[in-house]
């Protein structure tokens, strides 16, 4: 489990509990280590996933996702869904 700590360096912490003999039955060992490099490095990898190198606009990585999102949203809410491509012209 991640736990976000509300300081201005936004630390993640992650924690862990696993089971533990103990002389009257089973304990529990809580282990907490900071996990804010490997989140943020997770952070990253997705933005460079949706993005394009260059112009650093969204890709059809994310396309895919808000167009299947949205199909989801109007097939729940039944609405109906129109989808327009802009292709390019040079």
């Amino acid at each position: 489990m991640d736990l976000e700590l509300a300081t201005p360096s936004r630390t993640v912490m992650r924690w862990n509990r696993r089971p533990v003999p103990v002389p009257d039955g089973v304990g529990g060992l809580d282990s907490f280590r900071d996990a804010t490099a490997e989140v943020q490095a997770a952070a990253q990898h997705e933005r460079l996933a949706m993005t394009d190198a260059i112009p650093q606009l969204p890709n059809g990585t994310l396309d895919l996702q808000l167009i299947a999102r949205e199909l989801s949203r109007a097939r729940r809410e039944l609405d109906p869904l129109g989808v327009a491509r802009r292709t390019s012209t040079t």
